[in-house]
């Protein structure tokens, strides 16, 4: 059985060890694969990350969707941004590698490309080999298998959707020269009669005697609209509808009109859940679990439609609170985290992300750890719960930059761990 590949998404969202030299040479893999060889003009897009995986060669396998494709530059620098997310790398390369990745720079390919040899580190292949080696024996075999067989599953829907617009627009061409070629035909059947008509009378008028009417031609209707299971048209796809005005709300989980009223213990849970979320809403994330937590023991073995809507709902929102207060032991006594008695947290000194709108849905929030000195600097960012999406992998590279009012303990500054919720599904921002 051949040895899968690894997705270079699932080394960060399975956390597999790699040091910042690592991703330096995925990236600088990657641009000697996609170079042209000898006078061939210089390469338009590179693929993004979600198209790239490696191989136990230690080279790496380039899906070629137009979909995640990136323009070539600033594309690479933003491919190395994301490999680079949440590791500690020297403050030069950081710098390097986000002026790259702006949308004002002006760096070619090859410049970059040249620039990035300078960080690299000998012995390319074998690195990339023993990183695989590594993913391997951390991700699995079967995990990495099942990943691959829902990759070829998903290219495969993409191309029938593809193709099933092909032939769409295809049929739609056709009818539509169908209808133009019927409609011709009934002007013209139309544009006859009339004219033998008219021939009727001017005879009639010169030979000045009565002559019979002519017959009323029968003048053959055409339906130019095809039947209903032919012309009609793909629909267009609907626009996703648009968020409501008011808060995040639980009236889809109420049974349909003329339904029976809901049981006593889903009423009770339905009403916790209304709390629970308010609480979410408030970044009270530790109470908000505990609401969660009784909207679950409320439902006990309760089985209908409503309860199963409530119970997932509680789930969505309660996996999210559970990431933001972790209260798993800390890596050093020296540091702390929300709730420590006698702690009081920092103090943002400029931008951090704005607070998720209280509509957003439990499944495009995510959770941003940040690790903040006592001079109030960030030391690491990574997401603990990540939705993956082009833009979020800027954050962890942004938030080096944020400064705080360092955390404080019985007056004196200290080392804390922050986390923080947020939303970055909005296309606008």
């Amino acid at each position: 059985m051949a040895t899968p590949s690894v997705p270079l998404s699932m080394l960060q969202t399975k956390d597999v060890p790699y040091e910042w030299h690592d991703g330096v040479a995925l990236v600088a893999q990657l641009i000697e694969q996609v170079r042209p060889i000898g006078l061939a003009p210089a390469p338009a897009t590179i693929p993004g990350l979600e198209s790239i995986a490696l191989e136990t060669t230690g080279w790496l396998t380039i899906s070629l969707d137009s979909e995640q494709a990136l323009p070539a530059m600033p594309g690479a620098a933003r491919v190395l941004q994301q490999l680079l997310s949440g590791t500690d790398q020297p403050p030069q390369l950081r710098l390097f590698v986000m002026q790259a990745a702006s949308s004002d720079s002006t760096d070619s390919l090859d410049a970059f490309a040249d620039e990035l040899s300078k960080w690299e580190r000998p012995n390319r292949v074998p690195k990339l080999v023993a990183l695989h080696t590594r993913a391997l024996a951390i991700i699995g075999p079967a995990a990495l298998t099942a990943e691959a067989l829902a990759r070829q599953k998903l290219r495969a829907g993409k191309l029938a959707s593809k193709e099933v617009a092909r032939s769409t627009s295809t049929l739609r061409s056709t009818l539509t020269k169908q209808r133009t070629s019927a409609a011709s035909l009934a002007i013209g059947a139309v544009i006859v009669a009339a004219a033998a008509a008219v021939a009727a009378l001017e005879w009639r008028y010169v030979l000045g005697r009565s002559v019979p009417p002519a017959p009323r031609p029968q003048v053959a209707v055409v339906d130019d609209t095809p039947p209903a299971a032919e012309s009609a048209p793909a629909a267009a796809p609907s626009r996703p509808a648009p968020r409501s005005s008011g808060p995040r709300s639980t009236a889809s989980l109420s049974p349909a009109p003329g339904a029976a009223p809901p049981s006593a213990p889903v009423a009770a849970a339905e009403a916790e859940l209304a709390r629970a979320q308010e609480l979410f809403d408030q970044q009270d994330y530790a109470t908000a679990r505990a609401a969660f937590e009784r909207v679950l023991a409320s439902l006990g073995s309760s089985s209908s439609a409503q309860a199963d809507e409530i119970r997932q709902a509680a789930r969505n929102l309660d996996e999210v609170a559970r990431a933001a207060v972790d209260t798993a032991a800390v890596n050093s006594a020296q540091e702390y985290r929300s709730g420590d008695p006698g702690v009081v947290a920092p103090i943002p000194e400029a931008y951090l992300p704005p607070k998720p709108d209280p509509r957003t849905p439990a499944e495009q929030l995510q959770v941003m750890e940040l690790r903040i000195n006592a001079q109030g600097l960030v030391d690491s960012a990574k997401f603990v719960i990540n939705r993956p999406t082009y833009r979020n992998a800027w954050w962890p590279a942004a938030a080096k930059a944020w400064k705080f009012k360092p955390a404080t303990k019985d007056g004196r500054a200290v080392r804390y761990v922050m986390r923080i919720v947020m939303d970055d599904s909005d296309s606008t921002r």
